[in-house]
């Protein structure tokens, strides 16, 4: 009994080491990620956007987390800001003035961030706004003004798609400059009950010239230094 006893606990041992020995750690997609550095930053941005095919000024401010310096993801603000831009081509019998907003999620990648001057590829995801209007009518003073607001205020929403592509330069630790161009596309139009002047996706694509800077951290490592 004490031989049986000891050569079944002997083989139950190696069988349950043969086991262990052939397990095997599961892969998966960020197995081989590794988090290095880490960054947060915010860019404010100056664009000559394109809406109905006319150009005016569009600012813009993003706030990013910057991971491994090459891959940053966070949350892009924008919006017209000449208080009267009035495209040719919204309206052949009216002056009608026009602005939009938009918000949405931006991811951007960096090809090798530590040279003086590299590449970056940015996307922007998310909604926006456009509002058509008599010209004069938009601002707080001129919406007292009934007088001025002779067709009413008419809106749609939209959802867009916006790839480009800058040119960067490091100008110091904690700021960098970049300059490039941009295309937003309108995929699709939502909430357009009040879309009287039938404001279309193509009006509310376009292409966009830019430039801003980028200030803040961009590659602290959070691990600790050994001696």
């Amino acid at each position: 009994i004490f031989l049986l006893s000891y050569n079944f606990i002997s083989l139950f041992g190696q069988a349950t080491a043969v086991v262990t020995d052939s397990a095997k750690v599961p892969q998966t997609l960020f197995s081989k990620v590794h988090l290095r550095t880490i960054g947060i930053y915010v860019a404010p941005e100056l664009t000559a956007g394109q809406y109905a095919s006319a150009f005016t000024p569009v600012g813009s401010f993003s706030a990013m987390l910057n991971l491994n310096g090459k891959f940053a993801i966070g949350a892009n603000v924008s919006g017209t800001t000449a208080r009267n831009f009035a495209p040719d081509n919204l309206s052949a019998t009216n002056d009608l003035a026009f602005r939009a907003r938009t918000v949405g999620l931006r991811m951007e990648y960096a090809f090798s961030p530590h040279r003086l001057i590299h590449f970056t590829v940015p996307l922007t995801l998310g909604v926006g706004g456009a509002n058509v209007d008599s010209v004069g009518t938009f601002g707080f003073r001129d919406r007292e003004r009934p007088d001025l607001n002779q067709n009413g205020r008419n809106g749609v929403s939209f959802g867009f798609i916006q790839p480009g592509v800058n040119v960067e330069v490091n100008l110091f630790k904690y700021a960098r400059f970049f300059a490039g161009v941009n295309y937003r596309i309108a995929t699709h139009l939502f909430n357009d009950n009040n879309n009287t002047y039938n404001v279309t996706t193509s009006q509310l694509s376009g292409i966009g010239i830019s430039a801003g800077l980028k200030l803040g951290l961009f590659d602290y490592s959070y691990k600790k230094k050994t001696i």
